[in-house]
């Protein structure tokens, strides 16, 4: 066994360990960087001799180690923590698991020793909503404590450590008659006393912590385990709205049915507690603003450059309910229909001889975020919805109504409101108004010229506060705050948790096909030692091989360099095409079926050039485009790939159309040997209409197909034909072919 971590990522172990976050009684947990998919992730490793040495079963150890990311790898829901990978590096067990950029609850109690009532519920109900998937799954979590939930910087919640629950049918980690497993504060009667427990612990535990969020300290307190328990089974708490003022009575029922001494006095289910303490998430009334500094600090004085910011009073508690009331106060002119593909062109244009278009189109259940001819989110305004599938969604004749940004505000803003739809990555976050000077930390923010958004988070309140190379250029409230006067003036008394998030661009696949079309990328492949160094290696071999913009592709593109290299790394085009040459020889080679696919896997080595939404003639004389098209050496077409975003009949249809049509107007020796579709997914009827196409031609085409070894052709004639391949690329860039005899 080997010391941990791995001084360098490995084809098991594709992460670069950073730093030690923290240690528990299982083991440690790192941060660490994904290389393959640009991310951060929170390794946890146990190591089985420091379980031996305190005297426990190291097997068992490492069973109860694997179950936690078993247990929380069969749940599917925003609110537990996702599992990345289980492995083994160096002998030792590790999960790797989403990085969470937050803080526990815990955490937040002990500084603050209590939360607002309205905030808590929130929380519950979002706990409910993780354990009612939980227990639909048969897992039973057994350890909820404000230490396992972790508050992020958008007030989102998630359920982490899986580490005791128990698996219905599982053989996993069984529990020693009499042994208590979990935090003793927080659990049920019938957990104590090491009995038969079932779901409705979690329920217990949660009500117990709830009881804590509102009066500041458990329900029971003692000094010894013993004292706990005898308190647990015997006493009966106190109701919160007894020891906190102004709590609404129907709330201290709510916790104290959870905590009953029985399991049937409690709520039945989850969706059964969710559904007693919904009416509680919000106040009755907004709270008036502050009047006065929170005890112990000053509120400090707004300063003289940021008086005069516009302060945007929003409608909404979610992003795009804030984004869209901003928007909608913008001057409008309304457009006729007309050829859809001929507006979205129109809106992109940059004319030399006056600003391009900068604003929103709004129209059919999608809003269009625009800037200097770049198109950078789309979204449905009611449901906060994005993606490619709501473009392609968009009737032929579209019409709509633009909303241009006003004279005098900075242009870059819709940029900033599109990164306010974009997952958030927080360079700093958890800081609470009540501790950090949050109007010093504006100021050091634009002294350094920041392009991103302070957001600040109260439960379900939204506000962000934007800046653009340093300057602020606009502030933005949801329902509940007092943004009357500049937040600088009444933040510090409100509780608020804020975080600092640069600007972020995720741009939908309309925009790289208008910026980046015709563009040539080289293929650079490694040196010949270094190759052979890294054959056995895919990921290495990922990492060697680049696609790089040829020279004078920036001025081509009217764009920078760095601005072009930013879309082009960005183009899940490019994304595609480089795993095509790097890795998917390998994988075929591994499953031995490279030599039935050899139109598309020997030209592999042989490519040159690739072209980003490019063009190809078709019989007739028209032009068909394709995401990305592959050259060799002697500039003969070998591959096109498409992506849709749905993977219907209708778009396998319609690319095996287009590329058939291609293939037989290019009919020179080895000209376009694979066609390659990526989707999320694929539906039934479009794998029907996948082997429907290769069917093609009956019981001859089989019989030659047999004779040759191939798969996945699709035959023209004789000696005429190519391989078709869909792929699946999933949200976090994991690609997986769908390989049909």
């Amino acid at each position: 066994m080997t010391a941990f971590p791995p001084p360098a990522p490995t084809a098991t172990f594709p992460y670069r360990v950073l730093e030690k976050i923290g240690e528990g009684a299982m083991g440690e947990v790192y941060r660490a960087e994904d290389l393959d998919l640009a991310r951060m992730v929170a390794i946890k490793v146990i190591r089985p001799e420091h379980a031996s040495a305190r005297g426990t079963d190291p097997d068992a150890t490492v069973n109860r180690f694997l179950q936690e990311a078993r247990a929380a790898a069969a749940l599917s829901h925003p609110g537990v923590t996702t599992v990345h990978r289980v492995g083994t590096a160096g002998g030792h067990p590790y999960i790797a698991m989403e990085w969470l950029d937050g803080h526990t609850l815990e955490d937040i109690l002990a500084r603050g020793g209590r939360i607002p009532p309205e905030q808590a519920v929130r929380i519950g109900l979002q706990v409910l909503s993780a354990l009612e998937a939980a227990h639909a799954a048969g897992i039973v979590h057994r350890d909820i404590k404000p230490d396992n939930l972790m508050v992020l910087p958008s007030g989102r919640i998630k359920v982490t450590d899986f580490g005791v629950a128990r698996v219905r049918g599982s053989d996993l980690a069984h529990t020693q008659a009499g042994m208590i497993v979990g935090t003793p504060q927080y659990a049920a009667p019938e957990q104590l006393a090491g009995g038969a427990i079932d779901h409705r612990i979690d329920l217990y535990a949660l009500a117990c912590v709830l009881y804590e969020a509102l009066v500041g300290r458990p329900p029971f307190e003692a000094s010894s385990i013993y004292e706990l328990v005898q308190a647990v089974h015997a006493e009966a708490p106190r109701p919160p709205s007894a020891l906190v003022d102004g709590l609404p009575p129907g709330l201290d029922a709510g916790v104290l049915r959870g905590l009953a001494k029985r399991p049937e006095d409690r709520f039945a289910s989850a969706a059964d507690m969710r559904a007693a303490l919904d009416p509680f998430r919000t106040r009755r009334a907004a709270p008036p603003p502050p009047t006065e500094a929170t005890p112990g600090r000053a509120v400090p004085a707004v300063a003289p450059t940021h008086a005069q910011v516009a302060t945007v009073q929003a409608v909404g508690e979610r992003e795009h309910e804030l984004v869209m009331s901003v928007v909608r106060q913008w001057p409008t002119t309304e457009v006729p229909r007309q050829d859809r593909d001929r507006l979205l062109q129109r809106l992109v244009e940059r004319p030399l001889h006056a600003p391009a278009f900068t604003g929103a189109l709004v129209t059919d259940g999608a809003c269009i975020l625009i800037s200097d001819g770049i198109m950078y989110r789309v979204f449905d305004p009611a449901t906060g919805r994005v993606g490619d599938a709501l473009l392609e969604a968009l009737p032929a004749q579209l019409g709509g109504t633009l909303f241009a940004v006003p004279a005098g505000l900075e242009t870059r803003l819709v940029a900033l409101l599109a990164s306010l739809l974009v997952p958030a990555v927080p360079r700093l976050s958890g800081l609470s108004s009540s501790f950090a000077d949050l109007p010093q930390l504006a100021g050091k923010l634009a002294a350094e010229g920041f392009d991103g958004a302070i957001r600040f988070g109260l439960g379900a309140r939204l506000g962000f506060a934007l800046f653009c190379r340093g300057q602020r250029v606009l502030d933005v409230f949801g329902d509940g705050w007092p943004a009357r006067d500049a937040w600088e003036q009444w933040i510090g008394g409100t509780g608020a948790i804020a975080s600092v998030e640069p600007i972020q661009s995720v741009f939908p696949a309309a925009t790289f096909r208008q910026q980046l079309a015709g563009l040539v990328l080289e293929v650079v492949r490694p040196t010949t030692s270094l190759t052979s160094s890294i054959r056995s290696d895919t990921t290495a071999a990922a990492r060697a091989i680049d696609l790089r913009p040829c020279e004078g592709a920036a001025a081509a593109a009217r764009r920078g360099p760095a601005t072009l290299q930013a879309l082009v790394t960005s183009d899940p085009a490019y994304g595609a095409a480089r795993w095509i040459i790097a890795e998917l020889g390998a994988q075929f080679a591994q499953h031995g079926r490279a030599g039935r696919w050899k139109g598309l896997i020997e030209p592999l080595d042989r490519i040159g050039q690739v072209r980003l939404h490019h063009g190809l003639a078709r019989a007739g004389g028209d032009r068909v485009t394709f995401d990305a098209v592959a050259y060799d050496g002697d500039g003969r077409v070998v591959h096109v790939i498409d992506r849709v975003a749905r993977g219907t009949r209708a778009a396998v249809e319609a690319f095996i159309e287009r590329a058939t049509a291609v293939r037989r107007a290019r009919d020179g020796a080895g000209e376009l040997g694979a066609a390659i579709l990526v989707a999320p997914t694929f539906d039934e009827d479009a794998l029907e209409a996948y082997l429907a196409a290769l069917r093609t031609g009956g019981a001859l085409r089989a019989s030659l197909d047999a004779l040759s070894h191939r798969e996945g052709y699709l035959r023209l004639g004789m000696r005429q034909g190519f391989h078709v391949l869909l792929v699946e690329e999933t949200a976090d860039g994991r690609r997986r072919p769908l390989v049909v005899e």
